[in-house]
């Protein structure tokens, strides 16, 4: 007589067993090799963000403001973008949703699928790396459950599109913003010298040119090249920011929320329009997920709320101070900003040029990510993937995508 059991079948994939071995790895490092690693994340993921009060006042208010409020409203918009956006969604929440150590929309997409009991490959293939779990069952059981996902093929097929759309707006974000970056830099030069204004347009060609140039050296030594600079950066806006903000203390206010909706209350439909200005102050967030594969989590979660959020508060505090005082600074809000002594002019003017030239690099990492994600998952055609690191699976080179970013940009 043979009794009733259950069978419980497990199939685990060669990705998901290498996954665990260098999760194993991972706790094993040392705290030095992770303070290391969370420096190079300087280089390579925060370029976009950092740059941004290069240019987000003057977006914010295309006219000189003239209510002292509406600055504080703006700069407490742009700090609890900060906090909500970048630091709670991302750090503490998002960075948890990875895929095998991979970030990014196709991660997710990837992960709903999995957990659906989904295959998103075709089913034909047999290198299908998809992880497919089966919960226990009887042997009397004839029926398989099935969720909301598994049941609509107008589901599976809607959440396909939204995945692509997602991807395709990170990686045009990625083509638009770190270009504005870059001429906002160099039109330092003409603040300085007006006759050089005509030459922007074609020295930020060429800083363009010369980093895409670079990329086949792999997202390591990008990052430890320029790392110790975006940092200098972050150390300049923060010592600006806190030199600024002694002109008007009061400023500090702009932590109050409150200021917010008095913002939105006074000048109603016409304080929305100024939305679009504070969203440039998170440009580049995404690259924080996506280019999760290059570093890891611990990485992120340490180099970000140390040193480029309070870098970035410093700074948004210390402009809307001195607009405070001299509202008519909103022209070139960051270069007005600036100490009136010629050497620390210059030496910003260099950083900011180097740091916008590094803020392609974030999106640039990230499209890479993104673009092989979606080979796996069967969503781009076959290109060359060069694996530039013997240690870290996720940092990887496309030449024919790095050159197309570069025509396009």
């Amino acid at each position: 007589m043979t009794n009733n059991f259950d069978i419980k079948l497990q199939t685990t994939s060669s990705k998901e067993l290498i996954y665990k071995y260098k999760q194993t790895a991972l706790k094993d490092i040392g705290i030095v090799t992770t303070l290391i690693m969370a420096f190079r994340t300087l280089g390579v993921i925060y370029g976009d963000i950092g740059t941004s009060p290069l240019y987000v006042y003057t977006a914010i208010f295309p006219d000189v403001p003239n209510d002292n409020r509406d600055i504080v409203g703006a700069c407490s918009l742009i700090i609890w973008s900060l906090t909500i956006i970048p630091m709670i969604k991302y750090i503490f929440i998002v960075l948890r949703a990875d895929d095998n150590g991979q970030g990014g929309t196709f991660a997710l997409y990837s992960l709903l699928f999995r957990n659906s009991g989904l295959s998103v490959h075709d089913e034909q293939r047999p290198d299908d790396l998809t992880i497919v779990n089966y919960e226990s069952m009887s042997t009397h059981s004839t029926k398989e459950y099935q969720n909301f996902i598994k049941r609509h093929k107008f589901v599976q097929n809607f959440l396909t599109i939204v995945v692509l759309l997602g991807a395709s707006l990170i990686m045009s974000d990625g083509l638009l913003t770190p270009a504005i970056s870059v001429i906002s830099a160099v039109e330092g030069i003409a603040v300085a010298s007006p006759p050089t204004h005509g030459a922007i347009v074609y020295i930020s060609c060429g800083i363009l040119i010369v980093l895409f140039a670079v990329q086949r050296f792999g997202t390591n030594k990008v990052g430890g090249l320029f790392a110790p600079i975006v940092f200098l950066w972050f150390v300049a806006i923060a010592s600006i920011g806190i030199w600024n903000i002694t002109f008007d203390p009061k400023i500090l206010r702009a932590f109050n929320p409150y200021y917010i909706f008095d913002y939105f209350i006074r000048n109603k439909g016409t304080g929305f329009e100024a939305l679009g200005g504070v969203l440039l102050s998170i440009t580049g967030v995404e690259a924080l997920y996506a280019d999760l594969g290059h570093f890891n989590r611990v990485a992120i979660q340490l180099s970000f709320p140390l040193i480029v959020y309070p870098s970035l508060v410093l700074a948004y505090l210390g402009q809307a101070a001195r607009l405070t005082l001299d509202n008519t600074l909103v022209s070139n809000t960051f270069y007005n900003t600036i100490p009136n002594n010629p050497f620390i002019y210059w030496v910003t003017f260099v950083l900011a040029t180097l740091a916008t030239i590094i803020a392609s690099q974030a999106m640039i990492s990230a499209t890479f990510s993104l673009i092989s994600q979606a080979m796996q998952l069967d969503s781009f055609p076959r290109v060359k993937i060069v694996h530039t690191s013997k240690k870290i699976e996720g940092q990887v080179y496309i030449p024919e995508i790095n050159y197309i970013l570069m025509l396009l940009r």
